[in-house]
């Protein structure tokens, strides 16, 4: 199951060390698709062989993604970030979550090209999560 929230995005910024320096904001020039967004998966195996996109071994872990489209960008590469949550964080609804647990597993794809390639991953450790504005 997957969300996708087209705008959902006011304001973001990422910043990974020295190698990875994002931030922006919604534009009034953009359709709303290519704006920022938040995508809510919830990877389950009858949807993983529904997907010739996912791996077989995929986890079935429940997935809150930072989106941020190439046009927005400005670049030939869109941006995703994925915070990973144990299986049932959102008891089966792909609705926007108003908090999250206190821990994620964050993977950083700043080269994603879908649906040619998710690109390499340039970040992946455990993290501290929390939401801090929600509308």
């Amino acid at each position: 199951m997957l969300s996708e929230y087209d705008g959902s995005v006011v304001e973001y910024a990422v910043n990974i060390g020295d190698e990875i320096s994002e931030q922006g904001s919604q534009s009034p020039e953009r359709a709303t698709h290519d704006e920022a967004r938040t995508i809510i998966t919830l990877l389950r195996p009858e949807l993983v062989k529904a997907s010739p996109n996912l791996p077989k071994d995929s986890p079935q872990d429940d997935e809150f993604i930072l989106f941020v489209p190439k046009v927005a960008r400005q670049s030939k590469y869109a941006l995703s970030v994925r915070f990973r949550y144990p299986e049932n964080t959102f008891q089966n609804s792909v609705a926007q979550p108003k908090n999250v647990p206190n821990q994620a597993l964050m993977s950083v794809h700043p080269y994603w090209n879908f649906p040619i390639t998710m690109g390499k991953v340039k970040f992946e450790q455990p993290v501290n999560t929390s939401i801090e504005d929600i509308f």
